[in-house]
């Protein structure tokens, strides 16, 4: 009897050393499955990181191609516009695609400016506008850090635009009415230091989009005067 209650109680202390080790070993294959699931998180984490960093690197070698510093000389726009839409298709079409016009802005639009504002591409037109408004953000931000904002925000803001408006008086001379001068565009203008009144305003508008401020152009129900333009008259 005492044998029997020996061996049963062997048999019983076999069994619960089996169930431990199992157990113990369920839980070391929880833990590594866990392990590995954090590892691939962690690899799939890094590898989007690296690809937004890629992105992000290809975007800005563009840009630097077409900044106002190389001056338009040096860089072939076409070669601009291949890299802009090679960025694109690799890393931004799925979210341009997403945009859409609203029917009030396409209201607005002629067929073919329609067609060039939901096309998925970057064109020529796309690099001068680039250009230009690097410039013109460059030349808005040295304005505007000179003039602090202080307790009075809103007087702050119109001393800016005041400042820039003059700025660009200054800066954009005008150019005879009866000189016979090749048409150029924004960029030229501000280059070179002359134009028409229509560029000094087109500057202007230009100008303080980049500090997302509204503008709006108001031309006169009478026609212009016989000489200039309708912004002399």
């Amino acid at each position: 009897m005492t044998a029997w209650k020996t061996g049963a109680a062997a048999v019983r202390f076999v069994q619960c050393l089996l169930l431990a080790l199992l157990v113990a070993g369920c839980g070391r294959s929880g833990d590594r499955a866990a392990e590995e699931a954090a590892k691939a998180s962690d690899l799939a984490a890094a590898a989007e990181a690296e690809a937004k960093d890629d992105c992000r690197d290809r975007l800005n070698a563009a840009a630097r191609r077409v900044s106002p510093e190389s001056l338009g000389v040096q860089t072939r726009r076409d070669s601009v516009v291949n890299a802009l839409n090679s960025w694109l298709a690799s890393c931004g079409e799925a979210d341009v695609k997403a945009l859409s016009i609203s029917d009030a802005n396409a209201a607005l639009l002629s067929e073919t400016s329609l067609r060039t504002a939901r096309a998925v591409r970057f064109s020529e037109n796309d690099v001068l506008y680039i250009r230009d408004s690097m410039l013109l953000k460059g030349l808005t931000e040295s304005i505007w850090k000179q003039i602090p904002s202080g307790t009075d925000q809103a007087n702050a803001e119109s001393r800016r635009i005041t400042a820039l408006f003059r700025h660009l008086i200054r800066n954009v001379a005008l150019a005879a009415a009866e000189e016979n001068r090749v048409p150029v565009g924004l960029y030229e203008a501000l280059l070179t230091g002359r134009g028409g009144v229509e560029d000094r305003i087109w500057a202007f508008t230009e100008a303080l989009r980049q500090r997302q401020i509204d503008s709006l152009v108001l031309q006169p129900a009478t026609p212009a005067a016989a000489s200039g333009s309708f912004v002399e008259t």
